[in-house]
């Protein structure tokens, strides 16, 4: 069915391409507009991402703040709670920082979350991170 639905979206298309195979002539051709372009900017857009699950394994409530530099403004301070699971959206260009925050808001521990991770772990000592 998904086949049949893409042949029926390409096959104008394609029938501009191969003329004579769709029984067109080559006068016909100047009639046919092209196929649309892409600009640069869309062909360097990164793929749609999805969220980053974050799991604390620590039996508390452990802060983090996401942004670039803890005790920052432009970033979100959240306790997530003991051995509980979150999800976290990706800036537009599919990544983010993770910061383990002590009681006064400084970082202890740090990740940074490329395009290909999807997964954060709060280590059971409450202090440790690791991303994959």
């Amino acid at each position: 069915m998904h086949l049949r639905r893409v042949l029926r979206i390409a096959m104008p298309w394609l029938c501009a391409v191969a003329l004579a195979h769709c029984g067109g002539s080559s006068s016909s051709q100047s009639s046919v507009s092209p196929a649309p372009k892409m600009d640069q900017e869309t062909l360097n857009r990164p793929p749609p991402t999805k969220d980053v699950e974050v799991k604390n394994l620590c039996q508390t409530g452990v802060p983090v703040y996401i942004g670039e530099t803890p005790n920052g403004t432009t970033g979100d301070h959240i306790v997530l709670r003991g051995g509980g699971t979150s999800h976290f959206p990706r800036r537009p260009d599919g990544t983010f920082t993770i910061w383990i925050e002590d009681e006064r808001g400084y970082g202890l521990a740090k990740v940074h979350v490329s395009r290909r991770m999807s997964h954060v772990e709060i280590g059971a000592s409450c202090k440790t991170l690791h991303a994959d």
